[in-house]
């Protein structure tokens, strides 16, 4: 995906239409509808794709959508779900301290992927984070990190000072792939 979010979108509804019914495609769908901030959509694509629930990947969006909605409940089901799925995933991670905070998950925390970059600043590892900071080349991966960073900066005792800039930094980046910067 290079952030032509809308087009993406109709490509994959066209892949529908034409009876393409592979919950990947349900799962693009959904991926496409939180770029767009439009996590209902996203569940609702998430919930069409039969035989999929039980999938890493769906959980995960499954996860930040219902997160996303405001859910936090059934997000941490599913991020419960996922755990058992993926053991490195941030998601439980980040799911629990949107609700309970960063410091009383730090467990959790360490239990996630350290090569990512919300990893690092969920624990405050500023070094290691600017490295990845740098290390995020496509478009996919630029969006993702700032759609991470913006609910890490909304759990109880995130560091503004310190993620702002980072996810500034990001969301620049994301736009200019997009070119929706205005550079």
């Amino acid at each position: 995906m290079t952030g032509r979010l809308l087009p993406a979108l109709a490509d994959l509804e066209r892949r529908l239409e034409l009876g393409d019914d592979d919950p990947a495609v349900h799962r693009e769908r959904a991926r496409v509808y939180l770029y767009l901030d439009r996590p209902e959509e996203a569940l609702t694509a998430l919930g069409e794709a039969a035989g999929d629930e039980q999938d890493a990947n769906h959980l995960a969006l499954l996860t930040r959508a219902h997160r996303r909605a405001g859910r936090f409940a059934p997000a941490r089901e599913a991020a419960e779900r996922l755990r058992t799925a993926d053991p490195a995933s941030f998601q439980p991670a980040l799911t629990v301290s949107r609700t309970e905070g960063l410091a009383e998950v730090a467990e959790l925390w360490r239990a996630a992927d350290a090569e990512l970059l919300v990893v690092a600043c969920a624990q405050g590892d500023w070094p290691r984070a600017d490295t990845l900071l740098a290390e995020t080349p496509t478009w996919t991966t630029v969006a993702d990190a700032a759609d991470d960073l913006t609910e890490l900066l909304a759990c109880p005792g995130a560091d503004p000072t310190e993620l702002e800039p980072r996810l500034h930094r990001l969301t620049r980046a994301r736009d200019a792939f997009s070119g929706l910067s205005g550079d």
